[in-house]
Formats: C-alpha cells, structure tokens, sequence
C-alpha cells in the first residue's frame, strides 16, 4: 500500500504529465491549420492537371509517355513518408505495418524475384527498416521530414530519372491521407508509371467544353504536363502526411490528458482516504490515551439488550467523551475502510448505544448493519 508522501509525489508527476501534453495539444493544432491550408491550396492543383492530362487524352488517345510506359518490374523503389518526432500514437508503427505488407504482396506477386529498395522518411522509422529483411534501404541526405518543396522536387526528379533511365520499374509512395483530426489512413500510392485510369477519375466541370486548341502540338504539352503531375502527386502525398501526423498527434494528446486526469482523480481519492484514515487513527490514539490515564471513558458490550432486542451485539459507550468517541466509530463504520480500527478494539456490532455514567439515561444513537467489507 502506497504511503501519503509517494501518492503526493505520483500526484505531482502526473500534472507535470498532464501540462506537457497540453501544450504539445496546442502546438499541433496549430501546425495543424497551417498544414490544412497547405494542402488545400495544392489539390486543386494537382487535379487542374490530371483534367488536362484527361483532355489531351480524349483529343490523342495514341500518344505513349515514357513516364507512363509499363514494363516488366524487376525492381521497385518504395517511398515511405513517416515523421521525426514521436508523440502521435501508432502513426509511424501503422505506417510501417503498411510497408511489410506491401513487401510481401509484392514477393508473392513476383514469386520472389524483385529488389525493393525503400527510402524511409522520419527517424522513427529508419532504424525499423534497416533491420527489415529483404529490402535494401536507401537514403538522401536531403530528403527528411522537413523536406523543403524544393526538396521534394529534387528527390522526385531523381526518382523521375531514374525509371526513365530503367534503374526503377515501378515507384510506389506508402503515406498516410488525412480524412480529418480522428481519422487518417494509410495507402500506397503509385507514382511511376503515371496510370491512364487515373487520368479518368476527375469529373469535368459542366462549364468545359471542348474541343481545345493546343499551342504549340499535344505531344509537347504532354512533355511538359505530365513530370509536373508526378512532381504535384508526390507533393500532395508529403502533405497528406504531415497533415495526418499533427492530427494523430492531437488525438493522442487528447486522450493522455483524459487518461492523466482520470488517473489524478484516482490518486486523490486514494490520498484523502489514506488522509482522512491518519485524522482518525490520532483522534482515536488520543482518546485511547485519555481512557488509559482517567477512566472516564469507556466500551462494554451490552448483553441485556442483545437478548431483549434478539441482536448479536451491543457496544455501550460512557463517559465524558462519548460524544467524540461516538463520532469517531460512525465514521469507522461508514468507511471502506473502517476495518482498521478492529486493531483499537472496535468490532462490528448491528447497533450501538451511549450510556451516561451520572444519570444512567439511555440514549439510543443510531443501528448500523454489520460491515460488508468487514
């Protein structure tokens, strides 16, 4: 059983706890607005462009893009964006659950016969992947959490390269896409090559009408469009990403702060009981010395009035501190804890009654029912 001193100390921690993650709350909430804003303003972007694709498409529906030619996949980059910092519940174990899922979808998919190379994003999960087996992990040390977009751009150029010079087959992003504070789930994204289908899952505004006149041919502007839809859905994905790690961080802040307070709510109950047990240990300490030194107050039990009233037990109680003494076993009696006080020779009796020594009236307190946590 904890003393007074160590629930007072654990009080303590716990609202040390309790305004860290307040304050860590506040702070995410903040970025959170600022990661909103960003990725508000970058989806109509990027879908501005995959309408475009979608236009030139319906006007040449024989152009071929190297960047959306598929081969044979014999190796594969996989892009997992995770984050630096800790504090927002599973995001970065989810996140990875998600990579070795893919891992192995893709050996079965292949029987075996593929090189993944990842490039993991966030210290949180680096370590992670460099013990996984299987995949080689590759790093930029430019690309991090923090990425700037100019970063970004310089990273998804070189993945660009790299599938048009056949280093990379397929290149894949694993983020996590916000949906809102209390929900944000984990998908895989294909980067390389672009997906005609994909170009088709826009719907046209009722006010285009087309055909268009393009200038200067369709095949330049496809040139021109379709590297800065890679460059944008990578980006969107970024985004997506560190949206969702402020929200979970928010969640997870939010429930530490209600599990920390129903936890002080516990602790204090458990310290004013262990409190209020000390009050009356002293109280009954210096009445027990007052009946050792005067005699002047005392308990017998009752026998006549247990058998004219067929009770188990009576306590009678004289002298001039009845009044305190009685107090002191109705609260002994009404607590959880009142089974202490069997060690002051106190039992459990159905009923009790005062007696003045001087007058020899009977006063009839109150009846009380046996203990049930006696």
């Amino acid at each position: 059983m904890s003393t007074m001193r160590e629930l007072k100390g654990r009080i303590g921690s716990v609202q040390s706890s309790q305004k860290i993650t307040g304050a860590m709350k506040m702070i995410s909430s903040a970025k959170l607005r600022k990661a909103e804003q960003a990725l508000h303003g970058m989806a109509p972007y990027r879908e501005q462009l995959q309408l475009t694709i979608n236009n030139l498409l319906e006007a040449d529906r024989e152009y071929e893009s190297p960047l959306a030619q598929q081969r044979p996949v014999h190796r594969i980059a996989l892009v997992l964006l995770a984050s630096d910092e800790g504090l927002c519940g599973a995001y970065n174990s989810n996140l990875y659950k998600a990579l070795l899922s893919r891992v192995s979808e893709l050996e079965n998919e292949f029987s075996g016969q593929l090189a993944i190379d990842v490039y993991p994003v966030g210290k949180k999960v680096i370590s992670a992947v460099n013990r996984t087996e299987g995949v080689n992990m590759c790093q930029r040390d430019y690309f991090h959490a923090k990425s700037t977009p100019d970063e970004l751009k310089r990273f998804i150029g070189e993945m660009t390269a790299s599938f048009l010079g056949s280093e990379y087959d397929r290149v894949e992003c694993i983020y996590t896409h916000y949906k809102s504070v209390a929900s944000q789930i984990v998908k895989t994204r294909i980067l390389l090559p672009i997906s005609i289908e994909d170009m088709h899952s826009v719907e046209k505004p009722a006010s285009r009408i087309t055909p268009y006149i393009y200038e200067p041919d369709r095949a330049s502007i496809f040139e021109t469009v379709l590297p800065l839809y890679v460059n944008a859905s990578f980006i969107e994905a970024c985004l997506q990403s560190r949206t969702s790690e402020q929200g979970a961080r928010i969640l997870a802040m939010q429930t530490a702060s209600d599990n920390a307070g129903k936890l002080l709510d516990e602790l204090r109950l458990e310290y004013n009981k262990l409190r209020q047990q000390g009050i009356t240990n002293e109280l009954l300490d210096i009445v027990g010395g007052s009946i050792q030194q005067t005699g002047d107050v005392g308990l017998r039990p009752d026998t006549s009035q247990c058998k004219k009233r067929k009770r188990k037990s009576y306590i009678t109680i004289y002298g001039k501190f009845k009044k305190l003494l009685c107090q002191l076993l109705e609260r002994s009696l009404e607590s959880p804890c009142g089974n202490e006080s069997n060690r002051y020779g106190v039992c459990y009796p159905e009923s009790y009654r005062t007696v003045s020594r001087k007058s020899g009236d009977i006063e009839n307190r109150r009846a009380f029912q046996s203990n049930p946590y006696a």
